[in-house]
């Protein structure tokens, strides 16, 4: 079980200097878990929230197109693949802010990287993996919490 909760992972990353756009790595590396059978669920952050700013990013940047892309890849290859945007009115919090994953109900992965190619290939950012069950408790319990409130009917 893979339980991703994540402020920013467009589909696919574009290339420096406007180069021609290519997958995401990370998403295309949750795709491939699902392929071999791990459940993978994927909460992404409303886009929507940020008001004004979000106009200027190109469609392919959005989370709500890398949730499509998601939930088509799993509704046509019948992998266990699940993606949903985080529902901020129903959970009373601004934004998603995490970068994070729970893995197993043992592993920990959190940070500050984005799921952009600057964030990845160009930032200073840090991150920490954690073998620890009561972490991924914890962790967890709140990703699912926000999976619940963001997927209720």
């Amino acid at each position: 079980d893979l339980a991703v909760e994540h402020l920013s992972l467009p589909k696919a990353w574009v290339g420096r200097n406007g180069a021609a756009s290519k997958p995401n790595p990370i998403v295309e590396e949750l795709i491939s878990a699902a392929r071999r059978g791990v459940r993978v669920r994927v909460l992404l952050n409303n886009d929507g929230v940020f008001g004004q700013e979000v106009s200027a990013v190109s469609e392919e940047d959005k989370n709500i197109s890398t949730v499509a892309y998601l939930r088509s890849k799993a509704s046509k290859e019948k992998i266990p693949l699940e993606a949903a945007i985080f529902n901020n009115d129903a959970l009373e919090v601004a934004y998603v802010h995490n970068k994070g994953m729970v893995a197993d109900g043992s592993k920990v992965f959190l940070g500050s990287i984005n799921g952009t190619e600057n964030a990845v290939m160009n930032n200073r950012e840090v991150a920490v993996s954690l073998s620890s069950k009561d972490a991924a408790r914890y962790f967890g319990e709140v990703f699912q919490l926000d999976w619940e409130m963001s997927n209720k009917k």
